[in-house]
């Protein structure tokens, strides 16, 4: 008899829009597994000044989560589309699969708003 497992979900399930040359920061995470358990990565580009950065503190649960942040000062508007994964480093019998999320950030430029408009 085999054994199945789902991958864990990835969260959040969208970003938010970033604003060009304004910093960005965005949590990600899954349950089920500690940040010594996962390894992130993103299979895309991600936009220019953007970078995905794991965040090794422990978590103690329940439940136990591994984040990662998304984060830096986007130097390039447009929509950005990438996929974002976390895979457990060591897989034990039975493991789920990596847990992947394709995402998609608008990065905007506001220079051009009524911002300040009377």
């Amino acid at each position: 008899m085999g054994c199945s497992a789902s991958a864990p979900p990835l969260s959040p399930a969208t970003l938010p829009a970033a604003m060009l040359g304004e910093p960005y920061a965005q949590e990600l995470w899954i349950e089920g597994a500690t940040a010594a358990e996962v390894g992130w990565m993103t299979r895309d580009p991600l936009p220019s000044g953007l970078m995905l950065v794991e965040d090794e503190r422990e978590l103690t649960g329940p439940p136990l989560e591994a984040h990662a942040r998304l984060s830096g000062t986007p130097s390039a508007t447009g929509t950005f589309r990438f996929n974002v994964s976390a895979a457990r480093l060591v897989q034990p019998p039975c493991a789920a699969p990596a847990a992947q999320r394709d995402y998609e950030l608008v990065v905007i430029d506001d220079a051009d708003g009524d911002a300040g408009t009377p």
